[in-house]
């Protein structure tokens, strides 16, 4: 599958026709009547992908719990958190089980304005990656905890790049598990400044591409974290626009963002202590590492429940 993986480049013709054929595996299935309720098993695992915005105004620094670091720094410790969340997860009966693929994008990182895979040491230049070699493959370990993920800040900010990447690597993903019941994979792009290559309507039509692909149980989840500059109060899960900032670029990611599914009402309410019938999308502003636990527990509740 890796000769196949979105560089930025033409594809060959017979690797074009290759990719036409998976694309249309990933976009056309049929929707069952109850989506969102796989069973996420080795069979049939589902998939969790990380954009993360490593361009330079994440150097800057924010305030969390009386500590101040910079943003590169609280996004590779939230991250770093969320794929220990993982692995844990995917612990039964004293093994780790292949139930979730993962894949870490960066965008901006080195002065760079390209978008790429975004792990380290010996997993470098590797897209997805199961749990059994996330755990394996820690660039550093503390404890129990494992780091995968270092700081990074520096360059532009191609976020359309990243989308890019992100649903050319999905659509090959979903195309091996074609005719399979899979939990829809969930896209956690997390993002401090404007996109550079490109204008709002540009990451909008990116956006609506990526959520378009789909398996029988659901279309893709894209969540995007908005880290302010400002001194805003964390805000998971807005059901409006107006319930945001005034920000037109808090206003684009809510745009962008998918709307969760009903059977998340429940979870979401219960953590935000708000009413449990609205509709809501699946953005977060200003989230700490706790509440990005959460946002990620949130995209996995159904599933986790099911585990097999």
């Amino acid at each position: 599958m890796s000769d196949l993986i979105y560089t930025g480049n033409r594809l060959p013709s017979n690797h074009l026709l290759q990719f036409a054929d998976m694309l249309a595996k990933a976009s056309s299935p049929t929707v069952k009547p109850r989506p969102y309720t796989a069973r996420v098993s080795r069979t049939t695992p589902t998939a969790f992908m990380f954009l993360l915005d490593q361009s330079g105004s994440m150097d800057k620094e924010v305030t969390v719990k009386g500590q101040t670091v910079s943003k590169a720094t609280l996004l590779a410790n939230s991250v770093n958190d969320l794929l220990n969340q993982l692995i844990s997860e995917c612990r039964r009966e004293g093994e780790y089980r292949n139930y979730i693929d993962v894949c870490v994008i960066g965008y901006g990182a080195d002065n760079d304005a390209t978008a790429k895979y975004a792990w380290q040491g010996n997993l470098e230049g590797q897209s997805m990656v199961t749990i059994q070699a996330l755990k394996d493959n820690a660039v550093e370990r503390q404890g129990t905890k494992g780091k995968w993920i270092s700081p990074k800040a520096g360059g532009l900010t191609p976020m359309r790049q990243a989308l890019d990447l992100a649903h050319d690597t999905l659509v090959q993903w979903l195309a091996s598990h074609a005719g399979k019941d899979i939990y829809p994979p969930v896209v956690i792009n997390i993002t401090d400044g404007v996109a550079t290559d490109a204008d709002a309507a540009g990451l909008i039509a990116a956006a609506r591409k990526l959520r378009n692909l789909r398996t029988v149980d659901g279309n893709v989840l894209l969540y995007n974290v908005h880290l302010t500059a400002g001194h805003e109060e964390p805000f998971l899960f807005p059901c409006q626009k107006e319930e945001l900032p005034e920000d037109e670029y808090a206003y684009l990611l809510f745009d962008m963002s998918s709307d969760l599914p009903a059977l998340y009402n429940a979870p979401i309410a219960k953590i935000t202590n708000r009413d449990a019938n609205p509709s809501y999308t699946a953005m977060a502003l200003n989230a700490n590492p706790i509440q990005l636990v959460q946002l990620l527990n949130i995209g996995t509740s159904v599933s986790r429940r099911q585990h097999v």
